[in-house]
């Protein structure tokens, strides 16, 4: 078992990697872009099947941490800290499971990613779904819905699998006879979501960050003859005796390859159009549409950031959390940077922002494009209810005038935003 912590005899014990006999490491000179792939499998992440996870696309950087959670006691009398009776000494106590956290940033394209990690994507087809859909961005796991090895959303697992030498050749994607034989595979167990963001400016292409509260992380040299086991534990600290098998086929044919593609495989800055549209047309407080003009508006950037709070239970007799609730609402925000080019003028008041919520429904259209006159649409975001905040306004000489609005929303298991992929015309 080489993960990162043992919990023989439900207690927890620091457990450093360690590698299969006979297995020689490569010298790993830098990291370049082919050499690494972020996998993800479906929930639960505790299962008694076999794990086949699937690649990310578009990846562009990934960050993980983990810590001890060590007790460092002291007693009359002595100069040192308590150590751990049972491992010689050698050890400051720890009682209770690691805190591991992994976060990683992708380009935004056809809502592939957002899918394997369990955001619900519509597809934007269906009339009765209205302007806003009835499911939920994210939301508990419904048991209810399908096997309960199965569920549609929850704690799932996380794969680093990453070339272990110099050797400069696609990782996923290869042709030879066992081509994951030999590799890293990192893995984090019963990771869980806690923000979700979206951001576009221009000069930069749409961009989408994710991280995650895990409960293990282990380490691996792959074998396709003696696969490893699974990353994930259970309340009770043991570790999952699922395999993990990696489907040559399956993230080969995953491999985007952008040269036989009509259109560019990650959305650009002109390929994102955002349109307010005021719910509150006749009231008689707030701020109309930002101060300004909508069909006047050029925005800069824009930014959807989506903090997930969990409450996490635990139990006696258990050292592992048993859940991370997520807490309803989910309290959002939409940063939005825009050049002002003309004003509402309606003769509002100061005082009238006092009265009453600014309240939009907001929509931002993805666009790809097969040449750079025609373009047509992908993805298509709503957020139901966005309630001003925050305004700024600047002007300088030579200048322009800008305006950076901050709006508030909430996600809720009965909507609030949507995601929904557009069919291809």
């Amino acid at each position: 078992m080489r993960s990162l912590y043992n919990t023989h005899k439900k207690k927890i014990y620091p457990f450093f990697i360690s590698v299969k006999d006979n297995v020689s490491k490569g010298s790993r000179l830098h990291l370049s872009y082919e050499r690494l792939a972020l996998l993800v499998s479906g929930a639960p992440a505790y299962s008694s099947l076999t794990l086949s996870p699937l690649s990310l696309q578009r990846v562009q950087g990934v960050n993980y941490s983990f810590n001890f959670n060590a007790q460092q006691l002291r007693e009359i009398g002595s100069y040192e800290y308590i150590k751990h009776r049972e491992l010689n000494n050698s050890r400051i106590p720890i009682v209770s499971q690691p805190e591991v956290s992994l976060s990683f940033s992708y380009f935004l394209y056809d809502a592939f990613n957002e899918k394997q990690i369990g955001l619900t994507i519509g597809d934007g087809v269906s009339a009765s779904r209205g302007i806003f859909t009835d499911s939920p961005l994210y939301s508990p796991p419904d048991y209810s819905q399908g096997s309960m090895e199965n569920p549609g959303k929850g704690d799932i697992n996380f794969f680093v699998l990453a070339e272990d030498s110099s050797w400069r050749n696609d990782i996923v994607g290869r042709s030879q006879s066992e081509p994951f034989d030999g590799l890293d595979l990192m893995g984090f167990g019963n990771c869980y979501l806690n923000s979700y963001n979206i951001s576009a400016s221009l000069g930069n292409f749409v961009q989408c960050s994710a991280e995650y509260s895990c409960s293990n992380m282990s380490f691996d040299i792959y074998d396709s003859s003696s696969k490893p086991l699974s990353p994930a534990v259970s309340p009770q600290g043991k570790r999952s005796t699922s395999e993990v098998s990696l489907p040559e086929e399956q993230l080969k044919e995953q491999v985007e390859h952008p040269n036989e593609e009509e259109s560019i495989l990650v959305l650009r800055p002109g390929d994102l159009e955002v349109y307010f549209n005021n719910n509150k047309k006749n009231s008689e407080g707030g701020f109309n549409l930002v101060d300004l003009n909508s069909p006047g508006m050029a925005v800069q950037s824009i930014e959807i950031s989506i903090p997930i709070d969990r409450k996490t239970i635990n139990g006696f007799g258990s050292s592992y959390i048993k859940d991370r609730k997520i807490q309803f609402p989910i309290f959002c925000t939409l940063d939005i940077s825009v050049l002002a080019r003309s004003f509402e003028g309606d003769g509002s008041d100061i005082k009238q922002i006092f009265k009453d919520d600014v309240d939009f429904a907001v929509n931002l259209k993805m666009f790809i494009r097969d040449s750079l006159t025609n373009k047509f649409p992908k993805m298509d975001i709503k957020i139901d209810s966005a309630k001003l905040n925050s305004e700024s306004h600047s002007m300088s000489i030579d200048g322009y005038s800008q305006v950076d609005a901050s709006f508030l929303f909430e996600v809720t298991p009965f909507g609030g935003m949507s995601i929904d992929l557009l069919p291809e015309q």
